[in-house]
């Protein structure tokens, strides 16, 4: 028996798996480039944090009703990651 996935079928949800996808597309591209291998210990504490700012800069959008492109939120994400990252690991 064949299940219908009409939760994947809504427009909303498609857009976000785009926005969750450029993500980590933003997240290998920053890893590779900073010479960091990707099971570096420290960037699970520096991906944790990255979600609570990139959280948080989502919500202050939102709350003054700015619409993001999926380019956007892409972009939010890559400048809350680096500034993470120069943070946790390139200051110590």
């Amino acid at each position: 028996m064949m299940i219908s996935d009409e939760f994947g079928r809504d427009p909303a949800v498609q857009m976000m798996r785009r926005v969750f996808k450029g993500m980590e597309k933003v997240q290998e591209r920053l890893i590779e480039s900073s010479g960091l291998s990707p099971f570096d210990e420290r960037l699970r504490e520096v991906r944790e944090s990255v979600l609570l700012v990139f959280e948080q800069a989502w919500a202050e959008r939102a709350g003054q009703s700015v619409s993001l492109t999926e380019n956007d939120y892409a972009q939010v994400y890559e400048a809350c990651f680096l500034k993470i990252l120069e943070q946790k690991v390139c200051a110590k």
